[in-house]
C-alpha cells in the first residue's frame, strides 16, 4: 500500500500507474515506427559535406560566426 493513501485508493493508484504504463509503451512504439519511416524515406541526417561546411550555410546560406585564420 503506497503512503498517504487509504486502502481503498491505493487500487485508485495502481489503475492510473497501469495507465501510465500503457501510454508510455504506445508512445514509445509509434515514435519509434515513425522515426524509422522518417529515416527511411528522407534521412535524418544531413550528408557529410554539409555537415563540414556548416549547417547554417546550407539552410540559410551565411555563416553565423566569423572565423579568422
Amino acid at each position: 500500500i503506497p503512503l498517504f493513501c487509504r486502502r481503498d485508493e491505493a487500487a485508485s493508484l495502481v489503475t492510473q500507474a497501469i495507465g501510465v504504463g500503457a501510454v508510455f509503451a504506445y508512445v514509445f512504439v509509434v515514435s519509434l515506427v515513425f522515426f524509422f519511416l522518417l529515416k527511411w524515406t528522407l534521412g535524418l541526417r544531413v550528408s557529410e559535406d554539409q555537415e563540414i561546411a556548416g549547417l547554417d550555410v546550407f539552410e540559410h546560406g551565411g555563416t553565423s560566426y566569423l572565423f579568422e585564420d
